[in-house]
């Protein structure tokens, strides 16, 4: 099995609880005290997809030994990520974990346990979510930058363009086999509309004093 860079063995160096995964999510370590803490053996997690493994953490988080402690569940982590996450499963890419800032940048409106398509309809159509089909065919990961993407935040209201740097990553099955997507990425949309206003005003300066002189 594939691992990680660096030595292994020094995740035992720390009594924290550490958890190494491979770009696909799957294990390939944990140390001693991660294994205690949700009461597992190394041999029966390793090379699975970390959600296989922990199927209800989206929900339940595992309380620590220590009352005034807890571990962090899957959720609470990509909650706490700078961008946005999400992972689907399946053909259709029904979502099954969402974060804070994924809500934030497609509205809020009902995403868990719904295909992409549905819950995004106005984007039904758009090469992003082709994009996604791609991947989870091919099983090869893909990635974008400052790509468009028009979206109705609120129903009924007005349509925003909305910019966005992202990162597909196939997310395989234990048999091989792609069963979901992992998307990530950042709005950008600030720094995008910036950048044009910028140079819309650097193309207007120059006529500007033209027909001043």
């Amino acid at each position: 099995m594939a691992r990680t860079e660096g030595d292994l063995t020094a995740l035992n160096t720390t009594t924290t609880s550490l958890l190494a995964l491979a770009d696909d999510l799957t294990i390939v370590d944990a140390n001693d005290s991660f294994l205690a803490a949700w009461s597992l053996l190394r041999d029966d997690i390793l090379g699975r997809s970390v959600f296989e493994v922990f199927p209800h953490t989206i929900a339940r988080p595992i309380p620590h030994e220590n009352d005034d402690k807890r571990l962090l569940s899957i959720q609470e982590l990509f909650d706490r990520a700078p961008g946005f996450i999400c992972l689907t499963f399946g053909p259709q890419h029904i979502f099954q974990v969402v974060n804070h800032s994924c809500y934030a940048l497609v509205g809020h409106r009902p995403l868990i346990a719904i295909p992409i398509r549905q819950a995004l309809p106005e984007a039904a159509s758009d090469e992003l979510i082709h994009l996604l089909d791609d991947v989870y065919a091919t099983g090869r990961p893909a990635s974008g930058r400052a790509y468009k993407l028009k979206l109705q935040r609120t129903p009924g209201g007005p349509w925003a363009d909305v910019y966005v740097d992202f990162i597909y990553q196939p997310v395989f099955a234990t048999d091989g086999t792609v069963a979901g997507i992992l998307a990530c990425g950042h709005d950008v949309t600030r720094e995008v509309k910036a950048f044009k206003a910028l140079q819309f005003s650097e193309e207007m300066l120059p006529s500007g004093f033209g027909g001043g002189g």
